[in-house]
């Protein structure tokens, strides 16, 4: 049996296995949903009344729960506006 057949036997079904798992763990559930969205709303709360730090913590909790580069943007923001350079820096780099 020449290589190129075994490898072809071998990859689709290997394909279709892992693309299957990593579909189901892409969608966060409904709880986290949730959480991420009350989260970013009293981020936006605490920016209005430039309480950055609040914001941030916020923030910082609605991308942990559902990450998205829009709330990680947010949260490095909201720490250099409140001076927290280091935790910003941190938050970069991720």
């Amino acid at each position: 049996m020449r290589l190129a057949h075994v490898l072809r036997l071998v990859a689709l079904p290997a394909a279709l296995v892992f693309a299957g798992g990593a579909a189901r763990a892409d969608t966060p559930p409904p709880s986290a949903l949730e959480f991420a969205a009350t989260e970013h709303q009293l981020a936006q709360q605490a920016w209005l009344a430039k309480n950055y730090e609040m914001a941030a913590v916020h923030f910082e909790n609605a991308f942990f729960a559902v990450p998205r580069a829009s709330e990680l943007r947010a949260a490095i923001l909201a720490r250099a506006a409140a001076k927290q350079w280091a935790r910003a820096a941190t938050l970069a780099s991720l």
